[in-house]
C-alpha cells in the first residue's frame, strides 16, 4: 500500500542522514520498487495515481542526491533525467534547480564541462539567484577559460 511505500521512504531518509548512503539508497530503491508495482493506472484512480507519482518524484530527488553523494555521477544523471522525463509531475523551481545542479555538478565532475555549463545555465534559468549554481557555474567557466587561454598559448609558441 500507499503507507507502507511512505514508511520504507521514511526509514531510508532516516538513514540517509545518519550518512549510511547505501543501505539509505537501497531503502529508497525498495520504496521505488513498491511505487511501481502498486501505481494505480491514471484511469482507475487519478488521486492515488498522482500520490504516487509525488512519491517517486521524492524518491528521485533523494536518490540523485546520494548517487552525487556517492560520487556514482552516471546514477545521478540516469536518476536526473528520469525526474525530468516524468511528464504528468510538475516539478518546482526548487527542485528542478536541485535536478540541474546535480546535474551538473556530475558532468563537471565526469570533466564533460560544456555539458556541465549548458546544464548550469538550464538552472539558472529556472532559478536565476540560485547561489550553488552560479558558483558551480563559475568553477567550471574558469576551467574552461584557463583550458583555453593555455591551449592559446600553447600554439603561440608553436607558431613563433
Amino acid at each position: 500500500s500507499y503507507k507502507v511505500t511512505a514508511i520504507i521512504k521514511e526509514s531510508a531518509t532516516l538513514l540517509f542522514k545518519a550518512k549510511r548512503l547505501s543501505d539509505s539508497l537501497m531503502k529508497y530503491k525498495k520504496a521505488l520498487r513498491y511505487c511501481n508495482e502498486l501505481l494505480p493506472d491514471d484511469e482507475s484512480n487519478k488521486e492515488m495515481y498522482m500520490k504516487f507519482q509525488e512519491l517517486k518524484k521524492t524518491l528521485y530527488l533523494n536518490m540523485s542526491l546520494i548517487a552525487l553523494n556517492s560520487q556514482d555521477y552516471n546514477a545521478c544523471i540516469n536518476y536526473c533525467g528520469f525526474l525530468l522525463q516524468m511528464e504528468d509531475v510538475q516539478l518546482t523551481n526548487v527542485q528542478a534547480s536541485k535536478i540541474f545542479y546535480r546535474l551538473g555538478k556530475s558532468y563537471a565532475s565526469m570533466k564533460k564541462y560544456d555539458v556541465a555549463l549548458e546544464t548550469f545555465n538550464k538552472g539558472l534559468i529556472v532559478s536565476p539567484d540560485d547561489p550553488s549554481i552560479k558558483k558551480e557555474f563559475n568553477v567550471v567557466k574558469k576551467i574552461v577559460d584557463d583550458a583555453k587561454k593555455e591551449e592559446k598559448a600553447k600554439y603561440a609558441k608553436f607558431f613563433n
